[in-house]
């Protein structure tokens, strides 16, 4: 992320994949608060290097910020799902 700041290059993909890719097993792996502090900040400094950037990819930013709510979204009903499966099966 440094990288962009200093040399101003353009938001490459990769980079966007990888914050969604940290919110999925962060959402999944962590509790809900870290979790959270986790991928504003991710996001946070995604934002600050687009706008440092020459070429920023705006749309893709924006389409991973839309996309983060839905991971968390979709990680906790997965969670709640197994927390059901796992009650019913102690029924």
């Amino acid at each position: 992320m440094q990288n962009v700041i200093v040399t101003q290059r353009p938001i490459a993909s990769d980079l966007l994949i990888h914050l969604i890719l940290v919110a999925l097993l962060s959402f999944t792996w962590l509790t809900l608060r870290s979790a959270i502090l986790m991928v504003c900040a991710g996001y946070a400094f995604l934002l600050v290097a687009a706008a440092f950037s020459q070429r920023p990819d705006v749309p893709g930013v924006l389409l991973t910020g839309l996309t983060l709510p839905v991971i968390w979204h979709r990680t906790q009903y997965g969670l709640a799902i197994n927390l059901e499966r796992v009650r019913s099966e102690a029924l």
